[in-house]
């Protein structure tokens, strides 16, 4: 395991360096941001995992929360640096007082009957401290740290202990899951199936499970930084049909999903993956299932089905469902600067700001019609998709179909925004 480590180590590193030794076309935001974090913390995260196997059962909580704790902490200039000390200090205990109040909000609900009262008490308490937190950085006018305060999607934290405190029994062995590890470095939308393995072997397997995620995840994204700077790098400028863009993208996906979930596996909880083999997507909807799991369980499970028992119109409920899983997986900052320029409350002045969300606006509408209407009607059943001719052109019209979607939003910002 140690050998391993070191190994794990240098690649950390070496894809790490080269992130930020170079300018890309294609930005990276959940991958970039977790490569950020991980690029003060993966040492000391490596070696904590290192002992999480042997950790006796009765010291687990004091372990996961010392861990939890260490990493918030050292995480803490990527959004910080360059603010007031004052600023600094406080921001220094966002996270910490968020992953403490989580703790006590599944601990309360350990005895039956305070689920209603817990939430209220708990949801009241993190909005006036994340809230607070935003307003601060807002108020002192600290904007591209406010960009990347909210990039450490806090609001996924709570919606997770919701999610969890109201799809199961909460146990004592459950609220240890306030402290996973990755919660310090970015919020996560985590299935309630999540659990923290118990016996000394199973957590050693696991061990080495999240271990190969992590460097599949690393290696993953090394690959991709070196697709952009060294054989798309040409190609990059004369692509009229934004695919070196596609296959950029889906690999940035593939490598940040995979730290996420191999993180948490390094530290003992046994998870399903983040991704699933996105590039094997058979229809434009399978793309929406495969690209992020626990992303679209979340929505599947927590959005469009309560929805549709209110609502019959699947255009509507589909509608709605996309667009969460959309601001999810891309981020609210930017619809937030989409609906700020629309209303007139903080207009985008430059024109390159303008034209990349004018790309983003027209490419999340492309793909949801796309969804749409191929949903009602594939090319193909899936009971045929047995067959291996069948199946795999599916996947090459799927994947046409994505890089059309994407080329049109570009010719269509261009002509009007370029």
């Amino acid at each position: 395991m140690v050998i391993a480590s070191v190994a794990l180590y240098l690649v950390a590193k070496t894809t790490i360096r080269y992130c930020f030794t170079g300018r890309f076309h294609y930005f990276m935001v959940g991958a970039f941001e977790m490569i950020r974090h991980f690029r003060t913390t993966i040492g000391v995260l490596i070696v904590l995992s290192v002992f999480t196997p042997f950790v006796p059962r009765r010291l687990q909580f004091w372990f996961q929360f010392y861990v939890a704790i260490t990493l918030a902490l050292l995480a803490v200039p990527m959004v910080y640096r360059r603010t007031d000390p004052m600023t600094y200090a406080l921001g220094g205990l966002v996270i910490p007082l968020v992953l403490i109040s989580s703790w006590l909000y599944l601990r309360s609900n350990v005895s039956a009957g305070r689920k209603w009262r817990s939430t209220i008490f708990y949801s009241l308490f993190f909005w006036a401290l994340v809230g607070g937190a935003a307003f601060w950085l807002w108020q002192h006018s600290y904007y591209h740290q406010l960009n990347r305060y909210w990039q450490l999607r806090p609001q996924f934290i709570w919606i997770s202990m919701l999610v969890l405190v109201w799809h199961k029994h909460i146990t004592k062995k459950d609220t240890v899951q306030a402290f996973l590890p990755v919660n310090a470095l970015r919020g996560v939308l985590w299935p309630y199936d999540l659990n923290l393995e118990d016996p000394e072997g199973q957590r050693r397997k696991i061990w080495w499970n999240g271990y190969c995620n992590l460097l599949l995840g690393f290696s993953v994204l090394l690959f991709r930084v070196w697709l952009e700077r060294g054989l798309l790098h040409d190609f990059r400028y004369i692509d009229p049909y934004r695919i070196s863009g596609h296959v950029l993208t889906i690999l940035g996906d593939v490598g940040a999903l995979n730290l996420i979930s191999g993180m948490a596996r390094m530290f003992g909880y046994k998870v399903r993956d983040a991704t699933n083999f996105v590039f094997f997507a058979r229809t434009p909807a399978d793309i929406w299932r495969r690209s992020s799991t626990y992303n679209y369980l979340f929505v599947l499970r927590c959005v469009y089905m309560p929805l549709f028992k209110i609502c019959r119109n699947f255009f509507i409920v589909s509608f709605i469902s996309f667009l969460v899983f959309f601001i999810n997986h891309h981020g609210l900052w930017n619809f937030l600067q989409i609906g700020g320029h629309l209303t007139g409350l903080r207009p985008i002045q430059s024109k390159p700001e303008l034209f990349k969300m004018a790309v983003f606006f027209l490419h999340f509408l492309c793909v949801y019609f796309l969804l749409y209407f191929t949903r009602r009607r594939w090319f193909f059943r899936w009971k045929d998709m047995g067959n291996a001719k069948v199946a795999w052109t599916s996947i090459v019209i799927t994947h046409a179909l994505r890089l059309m979607a994407r080329a049109f939003s570009w010719t269509v910002a261009v002509h009007f925004f370029g």
